[in-house]
């Protein structure tokens, strides 16, 4: 499993911590998500030509917009000139999926708050991860399209969950919550109900140390947007044929 993780981008860390705490055959929560973990990885991972073509478009302007690096939190108008493009960016993906992902505030006093942030520097990692799978793209790896959506989607959790910070209302997050708030399960169009869950994953283990919720809190944002039941009502399906 960790072998396909690392082939389509996935984060294997996350598979290694399940792994690790199975060994505790009473945590059934972990039990699931792993063989949760495991079929979602396995399932080809196919891309249509139209969300190919979009992101090929969006690639090209995340590559004009190139790396970022601290320079993008310490100097305002290096800030308001890259967001300025990256809400282009943001509008054209709301646009093509239904998503409801909210545009930068790129005023003076909104950039000064990010600014006295703690922790605002893991977005410049999780950012240039997208620019470096925008690089990879036109492709003929379905992979690498579903990587570069995946990054996309990461990055904006990531920049929601800021803008909180500068709100203060980090309590009040939860895995379930950014994916509400930000309407990414429209994603499914392209990740499709698995690479959806997986994304969720990928939100909840970014957050880990930010937020208090555990394995289960990721359990139930899945429940919640019935992915266990789709998961669990497939598999059904699946070993009534080999029966």
């Amino acid at each position: 499993m960790i072998k396909r993780a690392e082939e389509i981008g996935f984060n294997k860390d996350i598979i290694v911590e399940l792994y690790n705490e199975c060994k505790n055959p009473t945590n059934q929560s972990v039990l699931k998500l792993l063989i949760f973990h495991f079929d979602a990885l396995m399932q080809e991972k196919s891309i249509s030509q139209a969300h190919k073509d979009i992101a090929n478009s969006l690639a090209d302007e995340i590559k004009e917009i190139g790396p970022i690096n601290e320079a993008f939190f310490e100097d305002y108008n290096i800030f308001n000139r890259q967001t300025y493009r990256l809400n282009h960016v943001i509008r054209t993906l709301n646009q093509e999926f239904g998503t409801k992902i909210p545009e930068i505030d790129t005023s003076e006093e909104h950039y000064r708050k990010i600014r006295n942030v703690l922790g605002y520097t893991t977005l410049i990692d999780s950012y240039n991860e997208l620019y470096k799978s925008a690089g990879k793209l036109p492709s003929n790896r379905d992979e690498d399209y579903w990587k570069f959506y995946m990054n996309f989607f990461l990055f904006m959790a990531d920049f929601y969950f800021l803008e909180e910070k500068v709100a203060y209302k980090t309590a009040f997050v939860t895995t379930g919550k950014i994916a509400a708030t930000l309407g990414l399960a429209k994603t499914q169009a392209v990740l499709g109900p698995k690479g959806y869950g997986l994304l969720l994953s990928e939100i909840h283990w970014m957050l880990r140390g930010e937020i208090n919720e555990g394995w289960d809190g990721l359990l139930d944002a899945l429940r919640n947007n019935s992915l266990m039941i789709f998961y669990l009502r497939e598999l059904k399906i699946n070993k009534g044929k080999k029966l």
